[in-house]
């Protein structure tokens, strides 16, 4: 403990916060976008690799059910993409530190207590897996967005690939192996893929219990609400996947594919009206309040008796 807090405590030489508030204003002015690529992209997409998810079985993450790891994420992430969060003492520093002791707890709860298979897949939470989900949050999140009509600018791209170097640093992560900008990361990505092995039952059921999570909760209320919800997800998962990568999670189609090819219109429109500063910051505002509310929708919803 006292030398994971003189690590933390000491702050790199090459971190620049003005890259952090650059990188963190970006996740913050896409707004419920955002959420959405989280959600449908880089969660789900996730679910494709067998190995990496081994540890959210072990843990019981299926049995406590999508919606618990949903607002777990949800408010992760806000906490840390907030303005200065990641100062010493804020909110989203402390939410770094909590999950990198949360990931040391379940490393060894995982090994002492259970039949995992090292030598079938790895050590649980590795520092490869480690590097893939930071990637996941950085390289997949901004594939995602592009996918999805934003066009972030040079600096907004160096800034968070900045701000995603200095969490994976927070939370163990060897330097050597942080990404640098969007080349890096391209290669370690590439790297990683070809390590792992393809979708097993467990990805599945990681994948469709995220599918039927509309309809575990009691929001929205009505069950048609509900179930064009589902499809609207099941729309973003083709759209970003691809259909083999979602027939491999055994993944339903949907008749919502126009209701994407829509919002990346409006989000392409967005982004043509951003033209001085003032602009920029009314988008970062107004992003922040769609995804504060989303997240507090998710820290108050009930699972469904």
């Amino acid at each position: 403990i006292i030398r994971l807090f003189k690590e933390i405590e000491k702050e790199p030489k090459w971190l620049n916060k003005d890259l952090l508030e650059i990188g963190s204003s970006f996740c913050r002015r896409t707004g419920a976008s955002s959420l959405i690529v989280l959600r449908d992209y880089c969660l789900m997409g996730g679910y494709e690799s067998a190995a990496i998810n081994k540890p959210l079985i072990f843990t019981g993450a299926l049995k406590k059910g999508a919606v618990k790891r949903l607002a777990e994420t949800l408010e992760f992430w806000v906490n840390i993409t907030g303005s200065k969060a990641l100062e010493r003492n804020n909110i989203g520093f402390k939410s770094v530190i909590k999950t990198r002791m949360i990931h040391s707890f379940s490393r060894v709860n995982i090994l002492n207590v259970s039949d995992w298979k090292t030598e079938k897949w790895g050590i649980p939470l590795n520092q490869w897996d480690m590097i893939a989900t930071n990637l996941g949050f950085s390289l997949v999140y901004l594939i995602g967005l592009r996918k999805i009509g934003f066009n972030p600018s040079e600096k907004e791209v160096e800034g968070l690939f900045h701000f995603w170097k200095y969490i994976g640093y927070l939370l163990g992560i060897p330097e050597k192996y942080l990404a640098d900008n969007e080349n890096d990361a391209i290669k370690s990505l590439y790297l990683w893929t070809m390590t792992q092995s393809a979708a097993d039952k467990d990805s599945i059921a990681l994948a469709q219990a995220l599918t039927e999570e509309p309809f575990l909760v009691n929001f929205p209320k009505h069950q048609w609400s509900k179930k064009m919800l589902q499809q609207s997800h099941l729309a973003y998962n083709y759209y970003f996947l691809g259909e083999i990568s979602c027939q491999s999670l055994h993944l339903p189609r949907s008749l919502f594919g126009p209701v994407v090819k829509l919002s990346v219109l409006a989000n392409k429109a967005k982004e043509y009206f951003i033209s001085n500063n003032k602009q920029y910051t009314r988008m970062v505002v107004k992003g922040r309040k769609e995804q504060e509310k989303i997240r507090h929708i998710y820290s108050y919803i009930n699972v469904k008796k």
